[in-house]
């Protein structure tokens, strides 16, 4: 629910910061007491040169998000946001490997012998 809409909020508000990329909220990790929660990002497409001026960009911006999500989101307790700048090379490395992975999913099951068959 907090990845969702942390990410409609950079929608909404990227072409305001002049942000020429798309801001991919890559993961959220909020501990169970809900105090803080750690937003990883990243920018699609990659811009080596632009990124860190752009999530300084998005850090000065943190109190928008902040409100946005006091107004929007129904929790119990709001955390405190801490915005971390994701390694894109991990990240796109996951990427193919989940779509690797993803691809087995189609496969039907007689497409695989069974071993008591035979």
């Amino acid at each position: 629910m907090l990845q969702a809409s942390v990410s409609r909020f950079f929608i909404e508000h990227s072409k305001d910061w002049g942000i020429g990329s798309m801001i991919l909220v890559d993961d959220v990790f909020v501990p169970t007491d809900l105090k803080s929660a750690q937003i990883w990002i990243s920018f699609s497409p990659r811009s080596e040169k632009m990124e860190t001026i752009w999530f300084e960009r998005i850090t000065k911006n943190q109190k928008e998000l902040d409100s946005y999500l006091y107004k929007n989101v129904e929790m119990r307790r709001i955390p405190k946001l801490s915005l971390k700048l994701s390694d894109p090379d991990k990240t796109f490395k996951l990427f193919d490997i989940f779509g690797t992975l993803g691809g087995h999913e189609n496969q039907s099951s007689s497409d695989f012998n069974d071993p008591t068959e035979e």
